[in-house]
Formats: structure tokens, sequence, C-alpha cells
């Protein structure tokens, strides 16, 4: 069971009402959301990272109202306590899946 050890922000720019030709008005919005993480620390506990970072990921996409403006960015940063270069959260992070479609074991994840 991956403990919460992330916390999640979620930044949105005030609507900016746009006016066109023949006054016709749009709105824009730029929105944010930032994860702060400190992953688990033992060597070989890869999986409880893995887990931590998918739970992150599904927290933001379920406390997202269908009717919110798309996310503009997404910065995940922190303590992940491996090497980003070529560990399983490295692998995640940038393909957003783990085990045989992508290349290790056994965890995929949602989008978000």
């Amino acid at each position: 069971m991956a403990r919460g050890r992330t916390m999640t922000t979620v930044l949105q720019q005030q609507q900016q009402h746009v006016k066109h030709n023949h006054n016709a008005a749009s709105s824009t919005a730029s929105t944010l959301a930032i994860i702060n993480c400190h992953l688990e620390g033992h060597p070989r506990q890869y999986a409880a990272r893995i887990q931590q970072l998918q739970h992150a990921m599904d927290d933001l996409a379920k406390r997202r109202k269908p009717s919110a403006p798309p996310l503009n960015g997404l910065i995940i940063a922190g303590d992940f306590n491996c090497e980003l270069q070529s560990s399983a959260c490295s692998t995640y992070l940038r393909i957003g899946r783990l085990g045989r479609k992508g290349g290790l074991g056994g965890v995929h994840g949602t989008s978000a």
C-alpha cells in the first residue's frame, strides 16, 4: 500500500475576456498543476515509489471537475529517492506505464 507522500496544487489564471472582430468575446485561462513528492526511500521499494506517483496522478485526475479547463502544464518535483536517469520512476514519468509494454515490471498508469 502506497502512503500519501505527495502534495498537489492546481493554479489557474483568472479568465481574461478577449474581444475579437465584431465585439465577439472569448475567455482564456491557463491552468498549471504542481505535484510535490517525497517518495519512499528504501532502495528496494521501487514499486512503492511507482504507486505513490500513480496515486498522485490518479488523485489529480479525480479532483478535476469535468467542466474545468484543461491543464496547460504539469510539474512533478521533489525527492524521488532514486536515480532519475535509469529508474522505474523515470520510466513511468517518461512513458506513463511500466510492464511488458513499458519495458519493466507490471504497473500501468492512467491519464491525468
